[in-house]
């Protein structure tokens, strides 16, 4: 079975849906023998011809007509489309109108099927003087246009659900990103991991997260008996600290994928700043979960309670106060369970993939395989929306199918209700 992703970019440039849509094809090849090439719709892109084993073939220019030249060079009549969709990816302004009359001619002149992943919607801005004040509308014009024409939809964020579909959309799937690490096989024991505290990522993102939680990092290295920060990621110039109050931070540098995950299976927690109603889409949230690695998050009050149906306390541990409850965090014995819960939740539903029914069909399940996400194999009758499994990939499949308690460790049916939300959430459009 062949598949087409329509990407923005791809290594060796720094992508992020680039990253993920590799991921993506590497799951579907090693489990389930899809093969997929790449239109990549960056003319100034100069990788090579294979990327990691897959040929990806540039855009001479972003027109309706080299993309009919490039679809055509890949030699795969009849191959589905997934397009890894951000407005910002396909036009400098956000505003690739030139991708949607590609779109709108293969659907009109072939039986071909489309696709579409929502990693990101249109962006908004209060300020007159930025070009995103007037061009969310166009944008959001163009994202409904996408929508029609796909057979199938996704998205990371439960916010750009709600949103599409109150535009008039039929609601995507929700499916958060997975981790982009891989997930292990066995967990190591609770009590040998080592009291680290992990703070990962780019580095634009780590000085943010010891920016923007400088407040918590002592206290909660303080109720967690951290003795060290593992600072993993490139280098932050003129950013680098020896020791934060008398934790010793160490630097690690740049290290291969084995030594990432070696250091999440270990450890006993990661911290970062993130905005919790963007958490489905967080790839260091994501690998935290796959290594059961605890996952502290600092955001704000004005997003605590925006990302259903994680729930705060389970899924992740949220820091958007200095108060007595981040004295009051769960005792060793209970975040071992935290940790095992993780765990569970994801890789139980990894190593049971459905086989695929038919050869002439795109399997979902091969999305499902490489999820770390805890709402994807966590629905509810709450959440009918939300895909257990397997997961729905690309439509193919007429109904959801309901959760089969594939989990051996589920949501607590005594635990305290959520808070209500304080006002509209800043993001609803």
């Amino acid at each position: 079975m062949d598949l087409i992703q329509v990407v923005p970019g791809l290594p060796p440039r720094i992508d992020g849906i680039g990253d993920y849509a590799l991921k993506l094809a590497h799951g579907l090849r090693d489990r389930h023998g899809i093969r997929t090439s790449f239109l990549v719709c960056n003319p100034q892109w100069q990788g090579p011809e294979t990327v990691e084993g897959f040929r990806a073939q540039p855009l001479r220019s972003r027109t309706p007509h080299d993309f009919r030249l490039a679809l055509a060079a890949q030699q795969r009549p009849g191959a589905p489309l997934l397009v890894q969709f951000a407005v910002y990816g396909y036009q400098q302004r956000g505003c690739p109108f030139w991708l949607m009359d590609a779109l709108a001619e293969l659907r009109a002149t072939s039986s071909r099927l489309i696709y579409t992943t929502f990693h990101e919607l249109e962006a908004r801005s209060s300020k007159p003087w930025k070009s995103t004040f007037w061009a969310w509308r166009i944008q959001k014009s163009l994202i409904l246009r996408l929508a029609r024409l796909s057979s199938f939809t996704y998205t990371n964020l439960e916010i750009h659900r709600q949103r599409l579909s109150r535009w008039g959309a039929e609601p995507p799937l929700l499916i958060p990103n997975f981790s982009t690490l891989g997930e292990p096989e066995t967990l190591p024991p609770f009590a040998r991991r080592k009291p680290q505290l992990i703070v990962f990522g780019r580095s634009v993102q780590r000085r943010l997260t010891y920016e923007l939680g400088a407040d918590f990092i002592l206290p909660l290295c303080q109720r967690l008996g951290i003795e060290r920060i593992l600072d993993i990621g490139a280098p932050m110039p003129d950013a680098e600290l020896s020791d934060w109050q008398g934790i010793p931070i160490i630097h690690t540098g740049i290290l291969s994928e084995a030594e990432i995950q070696q250091h999440f299976a270990t450890s006993l927690a990661s911290f970062q700043h993130y905005p919790v109603r963007a958490l489905g889409k967080s790839s260091i949230y994501a690998v935290s979960c796959a290594f059961g690695t605890l996952p502290f998050v600092h955001t704000d009050t004005s997003d605590f309670h925006a990302c259903s149906p994680l729930v705060p306390g389970e899924d992740f541990f949220p820091l958007y106060a200095l108060t007595d409850d981040l004295l009051q965090l769960p005792d060793s014995g209970d975040l071992a369970q935290r940790s095992t819960h993780l765990f569970l939740a994801i890789n139980s539903a990894i190593r049971q993939p459905q086989p695929i029914p038919s050869p002439h069909t795109f399997s979902p399940d091969g999305l499902l395989t490489l999820q770390t996400s805890l709402f994807t194999v966590r629905s509810s009758a709450a959440h009918p929306e939300t895909t257990s499994y397997p997961a729905l990939f690309l439509g193919l499949f007429p109904q959801h199918r309901r959760n089969r308690n594939l989990l051996a460790v589920s949501r607590r049916t005594d635990a305290p209700p959520r808070p209500p939300r304080r006002g509209r959430h800043p993001d609803a459009g």
